[in-house]
């Protein structure tokens, strides 16, 4: 059986055309681009050195990422977050707003935890959204699920080495 050119290059197209879609559907460490949900991911960090083992991190540091955080997402795996970096070191208040799960929120000052706020609350529904307020300025704040600072052993004075940054 012989197949025409034009047979030929329209079916290379397809695959190209597929391959090309997977391409950019796929994000950091192989995994879909979306957190499940809908949402788009953000680009993904690996910090092989943060206690209690590796975590894959979500790199929220433009200012739009920064305001939807984690919000409408489902959940996270114990060994995922998102990780909020800033130009420079503020009080930077967090709030649950849109939040479907508890979350470990995380200040950090260069890499060394200031403040940890443990299983802070979503919402109830058509309740007001939490709100956190640290009491020493951070240049960056990680969200982990409720319970992971207890169980890796994050706590005031506790350092991150490779933590990514802005400044």
């Amino acid at each position: 059986m012989r197949y025409s050119w034009a047979t030929i290059s329209l079916t290379a197209l397809v695959v190209c055309t597929i391959g090309i879609g997977v391409w950019f559907s796929v994000g950091m460490g192989g995994r879909w681009s979306d957190a499940g949900d809908g949402q788009p991911r953000l680009p993904v960090v690996q910090l092989r050195q943060a206690p209690g083992g590796p975590l894959e991190v979500e790199v929220a540091d433009e200012s739009d990422e920064r305001a939807n955080g984690l919000s409408g997402r489902r959940g996270l795996a114990n060994d995922q977050g998102m990780i909020f970096l800033f130009t420079e070191a503020r009080l930077y208040p967090f709030w649950m707003k849109d939040m479907r799960f508890p979350i470990d929120i995380i200040y950090l000052y260069e890499g060394t935890v200031t403040e940890v706020f443990p299983s802070v609350a979503p919402p109830l529904p058509g309740g007001v959204p939490t709100t956190v307020q640290p009491t020493v300025p951070a240049d960056a704040v990680l969200e982990l699920f409720a319970g992971e600072s207890a169980r890796r052993g994050i706590e005031k004075g506790v350092y991150f080495q490779g933590l990514p940054s802005l400044r």
